[in-house]
């Protein structure tokens, strides 16, 4: 009878505590739906608004205690050499059963033959001879299984994974869809499972300096959403001040491959929670879009403290439809160079001041309270990156660029870059796990990338 084939699973990753994990999903969690793709460097967790308008979770393997993900063709292979393993061994056994038979064939023919001959049965007509047979002499036990052993290894070459020069091995990926909301509700099941805690506010986005997520104007930390567990009790993207009291829950999450559910086990470190064992169902992935920001095309580049641009889209009338963004390059030497150069500046009755000098980001929105315009100087207290090759005026739609806004109060660091299409990435870099090692881009990053209307563009 043939022995079952253990198949490992395509992904199986654990984590001592799930809300690294639980942040990073909450952030691009305004979609239902969602596109799992699974790498060797993590996973990437991708939600579509529209046709302009993309979110996705970067999830690093190193944010994990532990990631393995199997390809595909590995398993493939694998299945393939154990169908091999277990031919091999039936035919051992094979051998091996004839092999006994065998010898007790040979002790029946010596009865027949009976004993040696000797001079005096020679005269008398007594001579016996073996039956004639006309079969070839037979390999050894060893010859057989040599050439048995070499059948099963003939083919070993088709067994092994491709060297790493292989680009179609090594950027080969396996997809999912899953909905995103029972998935986060899932990793929240023991109540535990929010935003606000296990961090600390250390980050190397870009540039040195203070991250912290506490606010520079002097106003209080936004509270969370009502459905996430640390509101109430106060904890934002800078806080953390009850961390200790809290328990951490553990997980252990599985995916054997299509057609199978996505496993989770969730355990609290308490010691007397029971292990809730989470099941969803998948879908085979639809199409999502594929736009790559270029980084040859760049035109500007702005990094600064999330609270500057959370604070910003809190300013801004809600009832507005669209958010410009205007960005300038320093003016040349504190002359009237760039003068009609860009026309969201001051008018050129005066000379430009300093701060309008070194350049500025600007945001500006039209609701029906009237026009609400902020400034954002290219200072280092303010800009931790400010580049800009060219003056750059384009809009986005107002309620595709608040989606981040729930990324950005659990981010310490946001990154705008622009081409010369108005293509914006808005990249988010979480805060770094305060259980853990990492460099800042293993924190876990989120992306917005969203196409600038169209008739706004100069």
């Amino acid at each position: 009878m043939a022995s079952m084939i253990t198949v490992p699973p395509i992904l199986q990753l654990e984590t001592t505590d799930v809300r690294p994990l639980s942040r990073l999903l909450r952030g691009v969690g305004f979609n239902s739906k969602a596109t799992v793709v699974i790498s060797d460097a993590g996973l990437s967790v991708q939600v579509d608004e529209g046709r302009s308008t993309s979110a996705i979770a970067y999830i690093s393997a190193k944010l994990m205690d532990k990631y393995t993900y199997t390809r595909k063709s590995d398993i493939e292979r694998h299945i393939r050499r154990a169908r091999k393993e277990e031919r091999y061994r039936q035919r051992q056994a094979v051998v091996a059963t004839n092999e006994k038979g065998k010898g007790k064939a040979r002790a029946d023919e010596d009865d027949v033959f009976g004993p040696p001959m000797t001079a005096g049965d020679a005269g008398k007509g007594k001579t016996k001879f073996p039956p004639s047979t006309s079969k070839s002499p037979e390999p050894s036990s060893g010859e057989r299984g040599d050439k048995q052993e070499s059948e099963v290894e003939e083919d070993d070459d088709d067994l092994e994974p491709p060297g790493s020069d292989d680009e179609d091995y090594a950027f080969e990926v396996a997809e999912f869809e899953v909905n995103l909301k029972h998935w986060i509700e899932c990793l929240n099941i023991h109540g535990n499972g929010g935003v606000g805690s296990g961090i600390t506010n250390s980050s190397n986005f870009g540039a040195e300096g203070d991250s912290g997520n506490t606010g520079s104007r002097g106003k209080k930390r936004w509270i969370m959403d009502d459905d996430d567990p640390g509101a109430s009790r106060g904890f934002g993207a800078g806080g953390g001040a009850r961390e200790k009291d809290m328990r951490n829950t553990s997980l252990i999450m599985t995916w054997q491959g299509e057609g199978e559910p996505l496993t989770m086990l969730l355990k609290d470190d308490d010691g007397r929670s029971p292990t809730t064992r989470c099941m969803l169902n998948l879908l085979d992935p639809e199409e999502v879009l594929d736009e790559v920001f270029e980084q040859e095309r760049m035109v500007s580049h702005v990094i600064m403290k999330s609270t500057w641009l959370q604070e910003a889209l809190a300013d801004l009338d809600p009832s507005c439809s669209k958010i410009t963004i205007t960005i300038a390059p320093p003016a040349d030497n504190g002359d009237d160079a760039a003068d009609g150069a860009d026309p969201y500046r001051i008018p050129r009755r005066r000379k430009l001041s300093a701060r309008e000098k070194a350049g500025i980001f600007r945001l500006e929105a039209v609701g029906n309270f009237g026009k609400t315009e902020l400034d954002y100087p290219n200072d280092k207290d303010v800009m931790d990156v400010f580049l800009c090759s060219e003056f750059q005026r384009f809009s986005y739609a107002y309620n595709t660029f608040i989606l981040c806004q729930k990324a950005l109060q659990t981010s310490i660091k946001v990154s705008l870059r622009t081409d010369d299409d108005g293509f914006l990435s808005l990249q988010l870099m979480m805060p770094k796990p305060a259980f853990k090692e990492l460099e800042g881009k293993d924190f876990g990053i989120i992306e917005f990338k969203m196409k600038a209307l169209q008739d706004d563009g100069d």
